[in-house]
């Protein structure tokens, strides 16, 4: 499998991405500077048993299917079981371990990525074209997500990015953050949402101003002890999420035309992994920013929708801007 992966490389004058034909993945986020914004493993073969999903593309589900079954149309579905009783990323069908087709355009600006999903791959239903399109425009990296179904099925994909933007020298708990949400998910100790979405307000999941995630992270909360961290997801109201360095000389700017955001703050990377220029792994070492549609969804109505019908294909985009400052 090594021998078939392939490496691309978008650039313009303010942003070079970097990004394989396996899993979508893109390893690298350059800025001006030459700063790295992502991380990833320092070995390729590391991608083949990707227990953290380094910036791959996550789908047909991104996050986790209760008890790895649902119902749609009045068929049950079963699913593989591959987080205890739950389905997680889709399992092995997971488009993060496929091999892509790629089309990159002269300027090395843009570039399509497509794949077809076959009917019953995964346990899903339906035949299902997925193209992503990765853009760079200016200090903007633009992520267009499309799809098509011949039968209704369930998609609701992301980018799994992982962010640090004080090189990897430190986690991400001196990192601010701001989220515009007022509510979001309630977890089971099975890190599956009970459907209520609660509201942030006097909560450490209260993100609407800039907040240290560190003075956030360490909070004695019930939803935080059970993965010791953020895993949660968050209804977005102006659809956009602000990342930035301590020293606010790195900022990102993410936008999106998806309901939500999942904030994953790393929790289980350790030592044994190598990451970013051969450094060892640790705990909180990067942040997740998942636009998509909030995780379970097709267990909960009161959720936005992560079923696909043939009639209305799949269109969603979201934009990630990096601004570096003096």
């Amino acid at each position: 499998m090594k021998e078939n992966i392939r490496e691309y490389t978008l650039k313009n004058e303010k942003l070079t991405v970097k990004f394989m034909n396996y899993g979508a993945y893109i390893t690298h986020i350059l800025l001006e500077n030459g700063q790295n914004v992502v991380m990833n493993y320092a070995d390729i073969d590391s991608y083949f048993d990707d227990k953290h999903c380094l910036n791959c593309f996550v789908g047909p589900i991104i996050g986790r299917i209760a008890n790895a079954e649902f119902t749609l149309e009045g068929k049950e579905y079963k699913l593989e079981k591959n987080d205890g009783e739950h389905n997680l990323h889709s399992g092995s069908a997971n488009l993060a371990t496929k091999f892509w087709d790629v089309d990159i355009s002269e300027e090395n600006t843009l570039a399509v990525l497509t794949y077809r999903i076959k009917d019953g791959e995964g346990g899903f239903p339906g035949n299902v074209n997925v193209s992503v399109t990765y853009k760079l425009e200016g200090e903007t990296l633009v992520v267009k997500t499309e799809a098509e179904t011949d039968k209704p099925t369930l998609f609701a994909p992301s980018l799994h990015f992982h962010f640090n933007l004080e090189h990897f020298e430190e986690g991400i708990e001196n990192h601010l953050l701001k989220i515009s949400s007022q509510k979001f998910t309630q977890l089971t100790e099975e890190v599956i949402p009970t459907g209520t979405l609660l509201n942030v307000e006097d909560t450490p999941f209260d993100f609407r101003e800039d907040v240290k995630i560190g003075s956030f992270i360490t909070k004695d909360d019930p939803q935080l002890h059970i993965e010791g961290g953020y895993d949660h997801g968050f209804l977005l109201q102006d659809k956009e999420v602000v990342l930035k360095n301590k020293n606010k000389t790195v900022e990102l700017y993410a936008t999106t035309t998806e309901p939500a955001v999942v904030i994953y703050t790393n929790n289980g990377l350790t030592e044994k992994e190598k990451i970013n220029e051969g450094r060892a792994g640790f705990k909180h070492g990067a942040i997740c920013i998942e636009l998509q549609k909030l995780p379970d969804a097709i267990h909960h109505e009161n959720f936005p929708s992560a079923v696909l019908y043939p009639e209305k294909p799949f269109q969603e985009e979201s934009r990630y801007t990096f601004r570096l400052k003096q």
